[in-house]
């Protein structure tokens, strides 16, 4: 084992021959601790991305097929729908990295810059989400001067403070995405565009990038697809369903049968009765019974028999199918679902399914859903957030934290009853904090104003129920009412 194998700096004598001992190595090592000696692993060629094993889902044409199923699918097009829509609806916040008066100012910029875009927060976010069926989303940041309200649409800002805003995070098509520029150890450093109408070949860096990514194993810049392992069942449900539409046309018009003479369909048939006999096959294949349906046929007899030489019948089904379609299609709807871990949304329609397992399935689902929300989170604080501070001068060390909320809402009768039981045992003393979160998980309006006097709390058992209010009359109801006819009420 040689010094030049195991990467010992050039100057030294590259065929020395050191020792295989362990100790001896680390002794004899003068690695840069700061150079990166291995690589990611990520196979890719000429900057195409080569990791797929299957022939049909590399490079652009595994785009169209999950567009495809992204648009065409009813299941893949509800589990989107619903991801989509969840992460929009989601509520976010700005914090500030401590509670400095720099980590707040930063705070207050980036609020501004989010505010300030051409584009809203909820066009971004989905635009963001195209990383599930693709893999990956780049957004090019797309930066502006702070100068206020100017003509010029790329200068326009509510701020005149002459700092660099944000004018819009722009998506660059998933399929416009022609070659990724890698280094020697697998580092992104960015990627080649060529973009209809003018198809030009451009060069955007990752500096000008949020890369939002699926999975970052290998250092993938196209991630992995959400829609990957749902595409084996949605390939055999696609073709079930199509030979389940061409059956049920077989079987409500019958199946198409022409009628020819056998020298047409001999050896020796000549060169005008092959191209009649195509020209027959071909009828058969194509007829279809619709508004434009119709037939011309020649009309001729054997002299011998009085028979049609050319008939056309329809033969009809004899009995029921032998395969259930409908049980396979809902097992691959399943399959697909599952993946995804979206299978709460076929609950219902599969007349199967308790409250309980839904509950369960939606908390996972949830859970799934605001793991996302962190990921996206982490890319705009890391790359986004970071990069406009540092244009602008300002501390980096301070960077401020995008923070959403909770995508499900808890079951309000499941908190009542859990804080009643810590508020009988004394675990918890109810006061204004805790108030003020039960009525915003509750939707309810907040208290605008400290409260000053101390909260009463009073147990209700069925003793102090029973127990008549002192100084209260015998005949006197307990909603405060005399209901005697007294002479006061006489007169």
């Amino acid at each position: 084992m040689n010094k030049t194998m195991l990467g010992f700096p050039e100057d030294d004598d590259p065929n020395e021959v050191i020792s295989a001992n362990p100790s001896d190595f680390i002794k004899k090592t003068k690695f840069n601790n700061l150079h990166e000696i291995g690589s990611t692993g990520l196979s890719h060629i000429n900057g195409l991305i080569d990791e797929e094993f299957m022939s049909q889902l590399k490079g652009s044409k595994a785009q169209k097929v999950y567009r495809e199923m992204s648009e065409n699918d009813p299941v893949v097009g509800a589990y989107l729908f619903a991801i989509e829509y969840l992460i929009r609806a989601a509520e976010r916040r700005i914090d500030p990295s401590d509670d400095s008066p720099e980590a707040k100012l930063n705070a207050e910029f980036i609020i501004e810059a989010l505010s300030d875009m051409s584009r809203s927060w909820e066009d971004t976010m989905s635009e963001i989400v195209t990383m599930l069926v693709y893999g990956f989303s780049p957004l090019e940041i797309v930066y502006k001067k702070r100068v206020g309200l100017d003509e010029r649409t790329e200068y326009r800002s509510k701020y005149s403070d002459g700092k660099i805003g944000w004018r819009k995070l722009s998506l660059r098509a998933q399929d416009t995405v022609v070659e990724w520029d890698i280094d020697e150890n697998g580092g992104i450093q960015g990627f080649w565009q060529q973009a209809p109408p003018k198809q030009l070949r451009v060069y955007i860096p990752i500096e000008k990038l949020l890369l939002f990514r699926t999975s970052t194993v290998k250092n993938n810049p196209q991630g992995v697809s959400q829609l990957r392992r749902a595409y084996r069942p949605y390939y055999f449900k696609k073709r079930i369903e199509e030979y389940e539409a061409v059956g049920i046309e077989r079987d409500l018009a019958g199946l198409p049968v022409v009628w020819v003479p056998s020298h047409i369909l001999s050896s020796q048939a000549t060169p005008d009765d092959t191209t009649a006999l195509t020209k027959f096959k071909q009828l058969a294949r194509d007829v279809k019974f619709n508004e434009q349906e119709g037939i011309v046929m020649p009309l001729e007899y054997d002299p011998d028999t009085g028979n049609k030489v050319y008939d056309f019948t329809l033969m009809s089904s004899p009995g029921k199918r032998q395969y259930d379609t409908d049980a396979a299609i809902s097992r691959y709807n399943q399959l697909i679902s599952m993946t995804v871990l979206a299978d709460f949304i076929l609950l219902g329609h599969e007349r199967v399914g308790s409250k309980a397992l839904g509950v369960s399935k939606i908390e996972l689902f949830a859970t799934a859903i605001e793991t996302w929300c962190r990921s996206i989170a982490d890319v705009f604080e890391t790359h986004g957030f970071y990069k406009l501070l540092k244009i602008n001068g300002m501390d980096v060390s301070k960077c401020p934290k995008l923070v959403f909320g909770k995508i499900q809402q808890p079951d309000l009768e499941v908190v009542a009853n859990f804080l009643e039981k810590l508020v009988k045992v004394n675990v918890i003393t109810p006061d204004d904090e805790l108030e003020d979160h039960i009525r915003d998980i509750s939707r309810l309006p907040l208290m605008e104003e400290t409260r000053s006097e101390p909260r009463v709390i009073i147990e209700t058992t069925d003793q102090n129920l029973s127990e008549k209010p002192k100084n209260m009359p015998e005949n006197q109801p307990k909603n405060g009412k005399n209901d005697s006819s007294g002479e006061e009420n006489a007169s």
